[in-house]
């Protein structure tokens, strides 16, 4: 028989996904932030599932309700960057939840205080350190984990990019930055008792990936990786394309390594294994 949760996150998403997954969609319409737009949310939203599944029985009983809470604050958590590209964007996405949440009162039966709590606190990894190693998560913490889990494997080495160049971090700088904020991200999902060997390990992969290209982009160690992030920002700025987009780019190359990250970077962009639908 299929675990109850199954049913609780297919009910929420049923009622849900594809109206907050057309209203992030709509707030990015204007604004070319390819690496954290709507489809990023969604990513953000697959990897909370797959949390979700990963829990052990008895760590964390999840009603529908917080199911629909961590849904809201996953598809508005990073909504603030279309207002600034500050890191501490969290207060302007709650502000822009605030406001949807005024104007779409029939879409949710709770008191959403834990998902803004959740978007405000999202970028403050400092959440996670004043907790320690917790047994159990609350909604803030799956939220600031799921967010940084895409920051993890080729999909976050051109979210680093991307976001820190645009921030005026200079290409130079841009592996140390990246360095030092990836591996903190990891130390503290590493350190979470909550979470179980397996999937940590699953994303250990995924952020050894992450940490070799900028490694090796520190060491000056290839120029094929130089230029898969020169490429990437050209793609962005002048074609205004996005990561499926390329993906098509990268592939149609003649240079195996950057085929090759092409190819882990489609896989990445996969839904994770949860036995639910991909699509919203």
């Amino acid at each position: 028989m299929e675990p109850a949760i199954y049913s609780k996150i297919r009910s929420a998403e049923e009622k849900l996904l594809p109206e907050l997954y057309n209203y992030c969609k709509n707030l990015f319409a204007g604004h070319h932030i390819p690496s954290h737009d709507h489809n990023h949310h969604l990513r953000v939203w697959r990897y909370a599932r797959e949390v979700i599944l990963s829990l052990t029985p008895g760590t964390l009983e999840l009603t529908e309700e917080d199911i629909g809470q961590l849904m809201l604050a996953v598809f508005f958590h990073d909504t603030g960057l279309t207002v600034t590209l500050d890191e501490n964007h969290g207060l302007e996405s709650a502000k822009i939840c605030r406001e949807y949440l005024s104007l779409n009162k029939e879409f949710f039966s709770f008191r959403p205080l834990e998902a803004i709590r959740a978007i405000e606190l999202h970028d403050k990894k400092d959440i996670w350190s004043s907790a320690g190693s917790v047994k159990i998560p609350d909604i803030p913490i799956i939220v600031s984990l799921c967010d940084d889990l895409d920051a993890y494997g080729p999909v976050g080495v051109l979210r680093y990019a991307e976001i820190y160049l645009l921030r005026g971090v200079s290409f130079g700088d841009l592996p140390g930055r990246v360095l030092s904020n990836l591996d903190h991200r990891f130390r503290l999902l590493s350190g979470q008792e909550w979470l179980s060997d397996d999937f940590v390990s699953r994303h250990e992969v995924r952020y050894n990936l992450a940490r070799n290209f900028y490694k090796a982009l520190q060491l000056s160690d290839s120029t094929a990786k130089k230029d898969i992030i020169l490429s990437y920002m050209d793609f962005v700025n002048h074609q205004r394309g996005n990561l499926p987009g390329f993906v098509a780019e990268l592939t149609a190359g003649k240079n195996n390594e950057t085929c090759g990250f092409g190819r882990e970077l489609l896989r990445d962009l996969e839904d994770p294994v949860t036995g639910l639908s991909a699509e919203p």
